[in-house]
């Protein structure tokens, strides 16, 4: 087996050890709704790939994308009621005292969903 191909079937796991081990070591803020549901997707996908059959990663690799963009818009479409997922971005540069405000709350709504 090349090195190459071993470094690239060890990359996912690399990937999510190195974000593992910034989010145990530097838990400022809790974390964004949409990268911890990143993070849990790719988990999965990950385990999957290690996990599945020659079958079963032909059909990862050729429906992985298309369902990670699937899971994920949907999530940003339930969190609009709720959470607007840029509202945890936004809160980052706007003073405290404006994010209950309702522009600040509709400007979020309206980025969510466009």
């Amino acid at each position: 087996m090349r090195v190459s191909a071993l470094v690239l079937a060890f990359l996912p796991l690399i990937v999510f050890s190195a974000l593992l081990a910034l989010a145990v070591e530097r838990p400022r803020r809790p974390p964004k709704i949409l990268t911890a549901g990143s993070l849990v997707l790719f988990s999965l996908l990950t385990v999957l790939g290690f996990s599945l059959g020659h079958d079963g990663r032909s059909w990862l690799a050729t429906w992985g994308a298309p369902g990670v963009g699937i899971v994920l818009g949907l999530v940003v479409l339930a969190l609009i009621p709720v959470i607007p997922f840029t509202e945890q971005f936004a809160r980052q540069s706007v003073p405290s005292k404006e994010w209950h405000s309702p522009t600040f709350r509709r400007i979020n709504r309206v980025l969510s969903t466009g």
